[in-house]
């Protein structure tokens, strides 16, 4: 698990890969066309992100919605780095591959040192079964504080959930 001490210049992440993290992004997209992207700086406490579709115009167009970034008070960001510590991103592993699926949906976690990327995680139709869930939660929170669609976050991953086996005890 994360954690993330609360000072005056930013969280500081410890531990882990996640050691010295100044910035995350998440990235997503799939057929038809076009993608999300979602940066969470982790020292200015802002939310930002670019949306950009391509269904419904012609070839070669694109309509893109960059929002101003969010910032975060100091209640809202104690709520994203408990969710922050809770998305296991340490133990996930670099690729997440189901190539038996056409046409599905491709997504990347990069985590950044100033503008140096230290660490990717990146997924084709396949998601890490921890901390899966976190992230969707994470960003539903961000976007609707920046006053997002409310399906602008929609994960296509696997809910992280696994359904309980019914036991029988006798």
């Amino acid at each position: 698990m994360i954690d993330y001490d609360m000072d005056e210049a930013g969280p500081a992440p410890q531990g882990g890969k996640v050691a010295n993290a100044s910035r995350i992004v998440y990235w997503q997209g799939g057929w038809p066309g076009g993608y999300e992207a979602f940066e969470f700086d982790l020292f200015a406490h802002t939310f930002n992100c670019e949306i950009v579709t391509m269904d419904g115009v012609p070839d070669g167009e694109h309509v893109a919605e960059r929002p101003l970034p969010y910032r975060f008070t100091d209640g809202e960001w104690a709520k994203v780095s408990e969710l922050l510590g809770l998305t296991a991103i340490d133990g996930w592993e670099k690729d997440y591959n189901n190539n038996e699926c056409c046409d599905g949906t491709s997504w990347s976690l990069s985590l950044f040192e100033g503008k140096t990327e230290t660490r990717r995680i990146e997924g084709y139709n396949d998601w890490p079964q921890m901390g899966w869930v976190t992230i969707d939660e994470l960003l539903e929170f961000a976007c609707g504080l920046a006053g997002l669609p409310p399906d602008t976050h929609t994960l296509f991953g696997n809910s992280g959930e696994e359904e309980d086996e019914e036991v029988v005890t006798t």
